[in-house]
C-alpha cells in the first residue's frame, strides 16, 4: 500500500515537471512570436517616417496657430482658475495627448498611479517613437474639431 502511494506520488511529481517543462516551452515560444511581430511592427513603423513627419508638421502648425490665438489666452486664464496649467486633446490606446499654458505638447502614458509624460517635439526622434495610428489619430480629431470639444469638455469639469 506504501509503495503504491509512494508510486502515485512520484507519478504527480513527474507530470508536474512534464507540465512546467510545456508551460515554459510554450512561453518562450510565445516570448518569441512576440518579438518578431514587434520587429515587424517596427520596420513598418520605419517606413512610415515620412508619412509621420507630415503629420507631425500638421500637428505643430495647428498648435502654433492656436496658441496665437485669444481662445488659447482666454481657456488657460479660466484653468488658470481651476488649477489647472494643461487640457487634455486626445486619447487612444497609445496614449493621451495634452497641451499645456506654454503651448507645449505632451504625451501621457501609463494609468493613473504610474503615469510618464514625454514633450513633444517636431523632429525626427518623435516621429520614429511614436506610432502613425497615434498621429494618425491626433491630426484626424484636430481636422474634425474633436480637440475643441476635448477642452470644452475640461471646461465644463466641476473643481
Amino acid at each position: 500500500m506504501q509503495r503504491k502511494n509512494l508510486e502515485r506520488l512520484q507519478s504527480e511529481i513527474d507530470s508536474y515537471y512534464r507540465r512546467k517543462s510545456a508551460r515554459l516551452r510554450k512561453e518562450r515560444e510565445n516570448a518569441k512570436k512576440a518579438k518578431e511581430a514587434a520587429r515587424k511592427l517596427w520596420e513598418k513603423e520605419d517606413k512610415l517616417i515620412p508619412k509621420k513627419r507630415q503629420l507631425l508638421n500638421e500637428i505643430f502648425a495647428w498648435r502654433d496657430g492656436f496658441v496665437k490665438t485669444k481662445q488659447f489666452k482666454d481657456l488657460f486664464k479660466v484653468l488658470k482658475e481651476k488649477f489647472s496649467d494643461e487640457v487634455f486633446l486626445f486619447g487612444s490606446g497609445y496614449g493621451a495627448l495634452s497641451l499645456d499654458n506654454k503651448g507645449n505638447l505632451i504625451e501621457w502614458r501609463g494609468h493613473r498611479w504610474g503615469r510618464e509624460s514625454v514633450i513633444l517635439s517636431n523632429d525626427a526622434k518623435t516621429a520614429k517613437r511614436f506610432a502613425y495610428q497615434y498621429f494618425k489619430g491626433v491630426n484626424e480629431a484636430i481636422k474634425s474639431g474633436n480637440v475643441y470639444e476635448a477642452m470644452e469638455t475640461k471646461l465644463k469639469e466641476k473643481y
